[in-house]
Order: structure tokens, then sequence, then C-alpha cells
């Protein structure tokens, strides 16, 4: 029998999968629909250089937003409680999609950058379903409830892109080819957030209040390396990150301008 605890756990383990679902099914995409001339987002003349370049912004759009939105939506979620910041945030994440269909569908690129922006926002959700689960999780507990958190994260971001690939290539309603992986990333964050405004009770009891600012994301930085015995750490995950997004980013773009795929 599922207990109120267990649901909660259950919609954090949900928000993290369709989080990451959602990075993972459009990243496929990008350099199909920058590089190839079945979707215009560039004028045909475009170069290969400033294709890369528009490929690289509209890839770290969302990342970049949400290096500050993470921080101010856990701030904001030790003032108001965890559920008053998932569940807007969850719905900018919704439009966001419905921005990104319509950008796809008359093949305009500021109106798709418009939508990373937003699902990078929303995407912030991060920071308070980390919180969330620390909230309900005993001491005994946090080391298995955060190695599911991650095996959540990483099972969504491993279902993404083999999801964004296939439905690239499908038609539903009339929704079709690179349009129908945002809808349905949006439509599973739609259902998350019915889930979670039915049943996810606060797991916090707000007491403090802080002052909110855009400056939090990079005072966030400033005490990691101020943490002398996590600071290696943090850095060996940035280099990490940095050298993975590198690489497997751009591999598309090698497979289709070499191998033509």
């Amino acid at each position: 029998m599922f207990t109120k605890k267990s649901i909660s756990l259950l919609l954090v383990m949900l928000v993290a999968f369709i989080d990451l679902m959602g990075i993972g099914l459009v990243y496929p995409m990008f350099a199909s629909m920058l590089y190839q001339g079945n979707c215009l987002l560039l004028p045909v003349d475009t170069s290969e250089t400033a294709r890369g370049a528009c490929l690289g912004i509209l890839l770290a759009t969302m990342p970049l937003t949400q290096f500050f939105s993470a921080p101010l939506l856990g701030s904001l979620s030790d003032q108001k409680g965890r559920r008053k910041v998932l569940i807007p945030s969850l719905a900018v994440g919704i439009v966001g999609y419905v921005i990104a269909i319509a950008a796809v569908s008359i093949e305009n690129l500021a109106l798709l950058l418009l939508s990373r922006i937003a699902i990078g926002i929303s995407a912030g959700t991060a920071s308070v379903v980390g919180a969330a689960l620390a909230d309900i999780s005993t001491p005994e507990e946090k080391a298995k409830n955060f190695g599911l958190l991650n095996m959540a994260g990483g099972l969504g971001f491993t279902i993404g892109p083999f999801l964004g690939g296939l439905l690239s290539s499908l038609s539903f309603w009339h929704i079709e080819g690179y349009a129908l992986p945002f809808a349905l990333a949006g439509f599973v964050t739609f259902l998350n957030l019915i889930l979670v405004i039915i049943f996810f009770d606060e797991t916090y009891a707000p007491k403090s209040q802080h002052r909110l600012s855009l400056s939090l994301a990079f005072l966030n930085i400033q005490k990691a390396f101020q943490l002398q015995k996590l600071r290696a750490v943090f850095g060996a995950v940035f280099l990490a990150c940095v050298g993975w997004s590198f690489y497997w980013e751009f591999t598309p773009v090698t497979w289709i301008s070499i191998y033509g795929f």
C-alpha cells in the first residue's frame, strides 16, 4: 500500500525522469534541424561555421537559463514550500514545449530559442527536487534515495534520445516530424503536473526568508570553491560535464557532414 511519503518519493523521481527525458528527446534533432535541408530554421546558404555557432547557442540556452533559475527556485522553495514552486515551474515547462512545437512548425529559430529559455527555467526544479528528496529522507535513506534519483534521471536521458530520433520521422494528428518529440515532452510534463497537483504533499514547512537575486548562481560557485573538502570534486564534475558536452552534443554534426547520416 502506498503511503504519502512513498507517493511523494515516486513523484520526485518522476519529475527527474521527465526533466532528463525531455532534454534527451530533443538533443538528437538539433543538429539535423540546422544541418539538413528539410527544416529551414536557417537560410539555405548559411555557412557551416554559422550553423555550428547557432547549434551551440541552441544547446547552451537551456542549461544557461537553468544555471540562474535553479538557485532562485531552490531559495524560493525554502520560502514558499516545494509544492508551490514545483507546480508553476512545471507549467512554465509545458508552455516552453508548446512554443517549441510552434517554432518548429513555422521554422522560426528565435521562437525556438525562446522555448529553450522557458524550458531552462522549468529545469531549475532540479534544485527543488533534490531539496524535496532530502526533506522526506531519513539520514539512513539519503544515500539510497539520491541514488534512485540519479537512476531515474539517467533512465530518462537514456530513453529520451531514442524516442526523439524515432518520433522525428513520424506524425500524430496534425503534429509531425521534429515537432512531435516536443509534443511528447510537453504531454508527459503535463501529466506530471497533474500528478503533483493531486498527489504531492508539501514536504517542507517554510522557516526562513532569503533575499532572491540573479547573483545567487555566482555566489554558489564562490561557496563551492570555499569548501576545501569538496571543491576538487566539484571541479572534476565540471570538467567531466564540459568534456561530455563538447564531444557528444556535436557528434551528430560529424555524422551528418562526413557520413551523410
